[in-house]
């Protein structure tokens, strides 16, 4: 009767000299319980690993279920590692998943990559299949636009513009003042530039609804919290990008104003800064767009706008204007992006 398993001879030597396995030959009927017993480095855990190709061995042959291991690679060998169950000394859990999902990890083999994915979002597709029809109902009841609440509806939107405008620009003030500080070409101070370019990749790192809720719990409900909140990322945002755009700027431009004896400061205010003057325009146009979309959600939080009409009126059935809000939304966001594009056009000519 042919064995389950098989090792011929089998050698594991690692780079550093020590020698694992040696000459290691033994075979396991199907049904046969066996146990390795032996002290710690004597090559149990090896023995083990060889068996799935854990580890490559280095002489000899493993034959599982009538497969030479060593000579199984990709979904061959994938396949062949479904019939061997492991359980390792350490458990290599996932610690931040349940005991039913660690469980269930011993079936990712038999399911295809993306099913493999998906599974663990715990989406119940069925659920959501039948809930298909629902969306084109919305839809609907959105497309049927309902104007009579309209002087709220525009006063909402523009305080979500003034938002987006107001936020925009004490971040754009902010951001030339600490991307000339990150920048390493302005006062060549190399300690300078990385402090300051550590400090604000920690702001940009938190994202912008965390920080309105924190202006939220320090400021209250209302448009405050949202300029405030809005400022520290979009302030983290330029600050990284307009020193990345002053660094881009020839080594030879402020070559020529640093023979005239100027200062630094004077150095960038008349070379670097209208050198990058284009590079900023770009950056504000792009984060504007980004800031207003941004409202339109941070309103539903309690930071006022637009947002705040759009969630009231869906939470009360009322999809006529919450329809009119957002075809707004969607076209000042269009009409922000094509007046940037033409001022870019300009500034290029």
């Amino acid at each position: 009767m042919e064995p389950i398993l098989q090792f011929d001879n089998v050698t594991k030597n690692y780079p550093n000299g020590v020698h694992a396995l040696q000459g290691i030959s033994f075979t396991v009927q199907e049904g046969e319980f066996i146990s390795v017993i032996g002290p710690s480095g004597s090559g149990k855990s090896t023995l083990l690993r060889a068996i799935n190709a854990l580890i490559p061995i280095s002489g000899g042959a493993v034959t599982l279920d009538g497969q030479n291991v060593a000579a199984q690679h990709g979904r061959a060998l994938r396949e062949l590692r479904r019939k061997v169950g492991m359980i390792f000394q350490n458990y290599n859990l996932v610690y931040s998943l349940s005991v039913l999902q660690n469980v269930l990890h011993g079936r990712l083999g038999y399911m295809p990559g993306p099913q493999g994915v998906l599974v663990y979002l715990g989406i119940d597709w069925g659920k959501m299949l039948s809930r298909i029809p629902d969306i084109g109902v919305v839809f609907w009841d959105l497309a049927h636009l309902d104007f009579a609440n309209m002087n709220l509806v525009f006063s909402s939107l523009v305080e979500t513009i003034s938002i987006a405008v107001l936020s925009l620009l004490y971040s754009l003030v902010l951001g030339v003042v600490f991307g000339m500080l990150a920048a390493r070409n302005v006062f060549r101070l190399p300690v300078l530039s990385v402090v300051t370019q550590s400090f604000f990749t920690f702001l940009r790192a938190v994202p912008t609804p965390v920080w309105v809720l924190l202006m939220l719990v320090c400021l209250g409900m209302g448009p405050e919290a949202g300029v405030a909140g809005l400022c520290v990322h979009t302030t983290a945002f330029f600050t990284k990008s307009f020193a990345q755009s002053f660094e881009s700027i020839p080594d030879e431009t402020i070559e020529a104003l640093e023979v005239t004896g100027a200062s630094r400061l004077s150095n960038f205010c008349n070379a670097i800064l209208p050198a990058a003057f284009s590079q900023i325009v770009a950056w504000a146009g792009m984060r504007l767009e980004t800031n207003f979309s941004e409202c339109a959600i941070l309103g539903m939080v309690g930071a006022g706008g637009i947002g705040y009409v759009i969630s009231n009126s869906l939470q009360g059935y009322d999809y006529g204007t919450a329809g009119v809000a957002i075809l707004l939304v969607f076209a000042v966001a269009y009409a922000i992006e094509r007046l940037f594009v033409r001022i870019k056009r300009r500034f290029n000519q």
